[in-house]
């Protein structure tokens, strides 16, 4: 997909926020995520938390989280059947995937693989479902046109969906703490709507999932489903690694 293309004009849907600064991003980075996944497991036997002593989030908290929210966080029932052996792809060869008939299960093929891709950091923002929406570009740059993601990076505590009614866990909970933590590490004080090119490399690793196509920032190449428009993204993210990453405190 040939050409550089500047990322789209119009402001994000809502203003993006800063993660909040860890004050020590080893000892969250080794630690945040299994106390995360602890607490989970807890709620799941006790039923009176998901996060780190926090209660069950409702329709009233500010969990957002409704379009197959369960796959979305790996806490569905064919969960489990995610084959958690990362396949390492590219972001141009992730964005030429074509989605198929969800089973009766409620997952496409595609979405039981796991895939690691690397890139650069190109925009981020703190969505209203408390997701981190996440946009990877390629070695081209560019923002769509076969050289751009989208990842997600759900928040442990919202794992129930905006209804709170969901399942408080997922057969991924460490994972999605271990990177949250990690993402919001790295990237505390930095813009993310003004990240200079090429700036921050990364590896990531998540589970494959189509989402439906509503002008994402950043979003992969447009694939047909019958009548339905569907994007390729990384949702849950698993696994994050900023190696070569510069530190920002």
């Amino acid at each position: 997909m040939a050409g550089e293309h500047a990322p789209p004009s119009e402001p994000p849907r809502e203003p993006p926020a800063s993660p909040k600064e860890a004050a020590s991003p080893k000892r969250r980075r080794s630690h945040a995520g299994r106390v995360l996944g602890t607490a989970i497991g807890v709620a799941a036997a006790t039923g009176i938390g998901t996060g780190l002593n926090e209660a069950p989030p409702s329709a009233a908290a500010s969990c957002g989280g409704t379009e197959r929210w369960n796959v979305k966080d790996a806490n569905d029932a064919d969960a489990a059947s995610v084959d958690q052996t990362p396949v390492d792809s590219t972001v141009a060869a992730l964005n030429q995937e074509k989605p198929a008939q969800i089973d009766k299960g409620g997952r496409m093929p595609i979405e039981k693989k796991v895939f690691t891709i690397q890139g650069y950091i190109a925009f981020f923002k703190h969505e209203g479902d408390d997701d981190y929406h996440v946009v990877i570009t390629d070695d081209q740059g560019g923002y769509s046109n076969g050289h751009s993601i989208v990842v997600e990076l759900p928040d442990p505590k919202c794992f129930s969906g905006h209804s709170g009614l969901g399942p408080h866990t997922s057969v991924l909970a460490a994972g999605i703490g271990d990177a949250r933590s990690e993402f919001e590490d790295k990237m505390a004080n930095i813009d993310g709507t003004d990240i200079p090119a090429k700036s921050i490399p990364v590896t990531v690793t998540g589970v494959a999932f189509f989402d439906f196509f509503h002008n994402q920032t950043g979003h992969s190449v447009i694939q047909k489903l019958g009548t339905q428009s569907k994007v390729i993204e990384l949702h849950p993210v698993i696994g994050i690694d900023f190696t070569n990453a510069p530190e920002t405190d």
